[in-house]
C-alpha cells in the first residue's frame, strides 16, 4: 500500500520535474511562481509625502498672506485715511493728522484681514491639491516594482 503511494507521488513528480545537466529542476509554472518580493518602507514614504504636502501648503500659505496683506495694507490705508479725514473735516486743521491717523489704522486692521483672506485662498486650494497627490502617491505601487529595483532613499 506505501508503494502504491509513492509510485503516485513520484508520477505526479515527473510532471513537474525537468531534467537539465543531470540535475533535477522543478519548471517553474505561473500559478506556482510567487512575485519576487520587494523592500517596501511604507513610513518612509508616507514621511516623504508628507514633507511634500507641508511644503507646499507651507509655500502657497505663506506667499497668499504676504500678498494678502500687502493688497489689504493699501487698500486699508486709503479706507481708513479717507474716513479719518471725513471725521475730522469739519475740524478743521486737524484732518491731514486724522488722515495719516486713520491710515495707519486701517493699514494694520487691512493687513491682518487681507493676510488672512489671502493665506486661505491659496493655502486650501494647494493643500487639498498636495494631499490628493500624497494619497496617490502612497496607495499607487512605484514603476521601480516592476522591474524589480530598488528606490534610492537618498
Amino acid at each position: 500500500m506505501n508503494i502504491a503511494r509513492i509510485a503516485t507521488a513520484v508520477a505526479a513528480s515527473a510532471c513537474l520535474v525537468t531534467l537539465a545537466g543531470g540535475a533535477a529542476q522543478a519548471a517553474p509554472t505561473t500559478a506556482d511562481t510567487p512575485a519576487p518580493l520587494q523592500n517596501v518602507d511604507a513610513a518612509a514614504d508616507f514621511d516623504n509625502g508628507l514633507a511634500k504636502v507641508a511644503t507646499q501648503f507651507g509655500l502657497a500659505a505663506g506667499v497668499g498672506t504676504m500678498g494678502g496683506g500687502l493688497v489689504g495694507m493699501g487698500i486699508g490705508c486709503v479706507a481708513g485715511a479717507l474716513t479719518g479725514g471725513f471725521v475730522a473735516l469739519p475740524t478743521g486743521p486737524i484732518a491731514l493728522p486724522a488722515a495719516v491717523f486713520g491710515c495707519l489704522v486701517g493699514a494694520s486692521v487691512g493687513a491682518g484681514i487681507g493676510g488672512a483672506l489671502g493665506g486661505a485662498m491659496l493655502g486650501i486650494p494647494v493643500g487639498l491639491s498636495s494631499g490628493s497627490a500624497m494619497y496617490n502617491t502612497i496607495t499607487t505601487p512605484n514603476a521601480d516594482s516592476a522591474t524589480g529595483s530598488e528606490k534610492d532613499s537618498r
